[in-house]
């Protein structure tokens, strides 16, 4: 259920104008399931794993992998964070917490750029008053994460 409401706010602009989602699951199926962020890990694979996104778990497609195949809710807040959509981040007056610049930097070396926010409707199917009050609603709605994997 929060998939639905999470996802569409997980995207970046990309050179041709359009909204992608940066987040997918892993292509790989010989590989244990898992989240990455598309042009942390192409950034990645391009530079060898030497960039400093080749350290995080977003660019390997490891993040949300349960230890020993349990099941683990996935944290919101981290995706967010991740792509630089956490309601501390966006403002330019009162940033409070850290943007994430290799996620940045992968988005605009594909020639996209970053997206603060997106207008959704909020749970009313109005759209929210604000963004920061909207992704405050959503990172509060979805916390501890997503959904069990």
């Amino acid at each position: 259920a929060n998939r639905e409401r999470i996802l569409p706010r997980l995207v970046y602009r990309d050179a041709s104008g359009a909204l992608v989602h940066w987040v997918a699951e892993c292509p790989r199926a010989e590989q244990p399931w898992g989240l990455g962020c598309i042009p942390c890990a192409e950034q990645a694979r391009r530079s060898g794993g030497a960039a400093s996104a080749g350290g995080c778990a977003f660019a390997c497609f490891g993040f949300g992998r349960a230890a020993g195949g349990r099941r683990q809710p996935l944290l919101v807040k981290a995706l967010l964070r991740h792509g630089n959509h956490a309601a501390g981040q966006r403002s330019e007056h009162q940033r409070i917490i850290r943007p994430n610049d290799a996620h940045r930097d992968a988005v605009r070396v594909f020639g996209g750029q970053q997206v603060d926010w997106v207008e959704l409707p909020g749970p009313s199917g109005r759209a929210s008053a604000s963004p920061a009050t909207a992704l405050r609603e959503a990172e509060d709605d979805m916390s501890p994460g997503l959904g069990e994997v």
